[in-house]
């Protein structure tokens, strides 16, 4: 899977309104790391982004609506990027590495 792009607290997190594809919008804010290209990222996610959490030495997935803002998460991201301030990204998949 390699490096995830971004490695930090979710500083905020939005539901989507609507029934579409798109579950909703996470802000990532990181340190930088030498594993991760950024710092600060808006994620969007939707109903295909992989996400899972860490137990011990476990992986197990988990949705959407159990991630909180405060969570530190590992986030790789799938497409283009917009290169704004944060960088803008759709995630291809989400770990919870710390509640």
């Amino acid at each position: 899977m390699g490096n995830p792009q971004i490695r930090g607290r979710i500083a905020g997190l939005s539901n989507s309104q609507s029934d579409s594809d798109l579950m909703g919008f996470l802000l990532i804010e990181g340190e930088p790391e030498e594993d991760t290209a950024y710092q600060r990222a808006l994620v969007t996610v939707h109903r295909q982004t992989a996400i899972y959490r860490r137990e011990g030495e476990k992986t197990v997935r988990t949705t959407f609506s159990r991630l909180e803002e405060g969570m530190t998460v590992e986030v790789w991201f799938s497409g283009p990027t917009a290169e704004s301030d944060p960088v803008q990204a759709a995630a291809d998949t989400i770990i919870v590495i710390s509640p």
